[in-house]
């Protein structure tokens, strides 16, 4: 079963690599300060992740754990921005990036940040689950 784990989180990262990748490149939405951050988190964990199925070395989780922490945290901090910018200080997530405006949406359904949060929270599930069931 924990391989199943973390084969889910490994397809997770890549399509939320490919995701991100795919609408700065293709649809042209300017990535802001929050989802650089949010890329430099999630981008190393196809291969981290990658490898760790590869060679079924099941005990990746506690090294990736901080990396999808901080891009968790910092999901959390966009969706919370964008949703309700009145209680925060500092508005990263509109300094020069158009995932903040209004048709930076998925398939015009699904806000980018929600998005991301999603993201990250699979992961996190995950990778607990991954530590719950490790002897």
């Amino acid at each position: 079963m924990k391989w199943l784990y973390l084969y889910i989180s490994w397809i997770v990262a890549l399509i939320a690599t490919f995701g991100s990748i795919y609408l700065s490149e293709v649809e042209n939405v300017t990535p802001c300060p929050l989802c650089w951050y949010q890329r430099v988190c999630m981008f190393p964990l196809i291969f981290i992740l990658g490898i760790a199925v590869y060679k079924h070395f099941y005990r990746i989780t506690i090294y990736i754990l901080p990396q999808v922490i901080i891009g968790w945290l910092i999901a959390l901090y966009q969706s919370v921005e964008t949703y309700f910018p009145h209680i925060l200080p500092l508005h990263l997530c509109r300094a020069g990036g158009l995932c903040y405006e209004e048709g930076a949406n998925f398939l015009n359904i699904f806000p980018l940040s929600l998005l991301s949060l999603l993201a990250f929270t699979l992961l996190l599930v995950f990778s607990f689950l991954n530590l719950k069931n490790d002897p």
